[in-house]
């Protein structure tokens, strides 16, 4: 007769270290690239009063303001769909509101990645960014009429 041996409990991932990164760009290339990255992965927030907002602050462009409503909608589905582990509302928020510039993993781990590209898109990546931190064709400032 077969034994069957109840399932093992469910267990949190073991850590796994990250290997060594290169850091082939310049602080002005970080800049540049962490810059995209907060675009690309806006930090989400609920939208004030408007009548507040608009006339005391500036908006943030990196920041996706939403609606009370839809951001309640939003935070529900991403607890649905994070884990079994019920995260607080404080956790989401926090999850939410935050930008890939302020989190050092992000940059630890963007670093290995892009370790491992090949020497001429590395080269190709640093000219871009350079470009991209340059001002070319800005227009010249304004001489005043006399």
């Amino acid at each position: 007769m077969a034994t069957t041996t109840p399932p093992a409990a469910a267990s949190l991932p073991t850590p796994v270290s990250l290997p060594d990164a290169t850091d082939f760009l310049t602080d002005a290339q970080w800049t540049v690239l962490m810059a995209i990255m907060d675009t690309v992965i806006p930090a989400i927030r609920i939208q004030e009063d408007s009548t507040t907002t608009a006339a005391t602050t500036k908006p943030d462009l990196g920041t996706i303001y939403l609606p009370s409503a839809d951001y309640s909608d939003a935070a529900i589905k991403l607890r649905n769909a994070s884990s079994p582990l019920n995260h607080s509302s404080d956790v989401l928020e926090a999850y939410l509101a935050e930008r890939p510039s302020d989190n050092p993993a992000f940059t630890t781990l963007l670093k290995c990645v892009l370790s491992n590209v090949p020497p001429s898109k590395k080269r190709d990546m640093r000219i871009l960014f350079s470009i991209l931190k340059s001002v070319p064709f800005s227009p010249p400032p304004l001489s005043p009429v006399y």
